[in-house]
């Protein structure tokens, strides 16, 4: 089981990707909107697994609100 602590705060890049080094194990990863704004809404929690030498891929899709 986890600590629960805090991990690292990353903000992605003008086309959305993102990059962070971790040691393997699972994380939970938190979307925030950004500067606090209420839309986009950001999604739930995601846990993520990372193993040894590999890339772990994510796809956060955010809730526009436009239906």
């Amino acid at each position: 089981m986890g600590s629960g602590a805090f991990t690292a705060d990353v903000r992605s890049g003008a086309d959305g990707r993102f990059r962070v080094r971790l040691s393997p194990g699972t994380y939970v990863l938190q979307a925030l909107p950004e500067h606090g704004a209420p839309l986009p809404r950001p999604p739930a929690a995601l846990r993520v697994r990372v193993y040894v030498r590999h890339f772990t891929k994510v796809t956060i899709a955010y809730d526009t609100g436009i239906r």
